[in-house]
């Protein structure tokens, strides 16, 4: 009796897995004849807007209303953070600048302040809030009264405009004090606000590009100090009038 050895039948493939298989092929074929995907470079739009050296530094002048830190910032990006050459002036601007800076160093005089000031102008700094020429040529003429000396080491006009009238520029002032000889270095920037004939109505000097404060009832010692200074120093009496 000869045995007869039985082969094992392999299961036929299904039409499913075959199919399958198919598409499996066809997609790694592709996927390998592909080229990669170069990299994607996507540009968000910033959200700090670009602002001109003068947008910001007197908004209500602008009929704008902007906030204290916006106009801070915007201040120290125009003048302390930048490099860029000074504005030119034309020949009356110039006088005015020169004024101004002869006012700063201890220099005062009648002219400049009939030449350049309103009776009913502004000045205001970190300690003093004055109103009216008198109050104004007081800080002024106390100044040789303080200091030894004051010299300007150096400034740069930001901005010189007619629509608004405004004159905007940076400056580093070194006081020297009478009798100690102490120097105190104050950068500066200052914006000076003109009526149509390019009279003052408002100088406004910022340190390190800060407002003079406000807060906490220092608005109230700076106008206090402006009308102590007032009555302490005597002003020539060709600016008496003016009070």
């Amino acid at each position: 009796m000869s045995s007869t050895s039985t082969r094992p039948l392999s299961p036929r493939p299904t039409r499913r897995s075959s199919s399958r298989s198919r598409h499996s092929t066809r997609t790694s074929t592709s996927s390998s004849n592909r080229s990669p995907s170069p990299p994607r470079q996507v540009f968000h739009r910033s959200l700090i807007p670009h602002s001109s050296p003068t947008s910001g530094l007197f908004p209500r002048y602008y009929g704008a209303k902007t906030s204290r830190m916006h106009r801070r910032s915007d201040m120290q990006r125009a003048s302390f953070g930048a490099h860029g050459a000074s504005v030119e002036l034309d020949e009356r601007r110039a006088q005015l600048l020169k004024d101004l800076q002869l006012l700063y160093s201890c220099q005062p005089s009648v002219e400049i302040f009939e030449r350049w000031w309103r009776p009913d102008a502004a000045f205001e700094d970190p300690v003093s809030s004055c109103k009216g020429l008198n109050e104004i040529a007081a800080q002024f003429f106390a100044m040789p009264l303080i200091f030894k000396k004051s010299v300007t080491i150096s400034h740069r006009v930001i901005s010189s405009t007619h629509n608004p009238n405004l004159l905007i520029y940076q400056q580093v002032q070194e006081y020297t004090v009478k009798l100690l000889g102490m120097k105190r270095t104050v950068k500066s920037i200052i914006l000076v606000e003109l009526d149509d004939e390019d009279k003052i109505i408002t100088l406004e000097d910022q340190w390190n590009g800060e407002e003079p404060p406000h807060a906490w009832g220092l608005g109230m010692l700076r106008r206090l100090n402006s009308k102590t200074i007032s009555l302490l120093v005597s002003i020539p009496k060709d600016l008496r009038h003016q009070r």
